[in-house]
């Protein structure tokens, strides 16, 4: 369906207890754990070269920036993925695209993501009532050797479902890109609400911090899951 280049991406990650996050999930989805813990991320990027597939790029909707906050579920297809508790991006035809046209909770936001050698910076203030900012300041360093990723890094990283839609039909959209290229990074600044606007508990300092330059990836069709939402158990093993 669609293609994209994702540029300078900033991951922060929080360890938090399943059941403080569970009323943000679908009743018919589960909450994906890693050794007993929920994480939630926060990932902050530029979108570059954006074209819907079979079509020429459509003027206003070449690039776009964006900063997402997730939640790691197992869907009620079974398959792992991820659950957005909310997105913001500019500009504004993206945001209206992505909410009416995915149902995905998208917001309008002024943002600004810059970079040097040595550092990236990202700039956050959504365009709504009670609006959440996002100020982060991210020293750059060496890049990971791939050895050295985590299996709690993979958990948090490798995601290739990405869920949806409305109660009546969830849906489904496939992701495909190369391994994620980490470089080791560390918070200069980090001045934050969104997360309390979209009433998540308090999560304090970052327990993983990533920085990637990025990927190319293509998203596919939203496929309907066709399953009304039930009663599901709070977590997973």
């Amino acid at each position: 369906m669609l293609y994209q280049a994702w540029r300078d991406c900033s991951f922060l990650h929080w360890p938090v207890d399943a059941a403080a996050v569970r009323r943000h999930i679908p009743r018919s989805f589960e909450v994906d754990t890693f050794e007993g813990r929920a994480w939630v991320s926060l990932i902050s990027f530029r979108i570059d070269r954006m074209r819907m597939a079979g079509l020429p790029h459509v003027p206003g909707l070449v690039s776009a920036l964006e900063s997402h906050i997730r939640i790691y579920v197992r869907g009620s297809d079974g398959r792992r993925g991820i659950w957005m508790v909310s997105l913001d991006i500019d500009p504004l035809q993206a945001a209206v695209l992505g909410r009416f046209g995915f149902a995905l909770p998208y917001w309008w936001a002024d943002m600004e993501v810059s970079r040097a050698a040595d550092s990236a910076r990202y700039r956050v203030r959504r365009r709504a009532p009670g609006a959440g900012t996002l100020d982060l300041d991210l020293g750059l360093g060496q890049p990971v050797p791939e050895t050295e990723v985590s299996p709690l890094e993979h958990f948090v990283t490798a995601r290739w479902v990405l869920y949806g839609g409305v109660p009546s039909v969830r849906t489904a959209i496939l992701t495909e890109h190369p391994r994620w290229v980490f470089r080791r990074a560390t918070i200069n600044r980090l001045e934050q609400t969104v997360t309390k606007v979209d009433g998540l508990p308090p999560l304090g300092d970052p327990a993983m911090v990533h920085f990637s330059e990025g990927v190319d990836a293509r998203l596919g069709w939203p496929g309907p899951i066709l399953r009304r939402e039930g009663t599901s158990s709070a977590s997973a093993t």
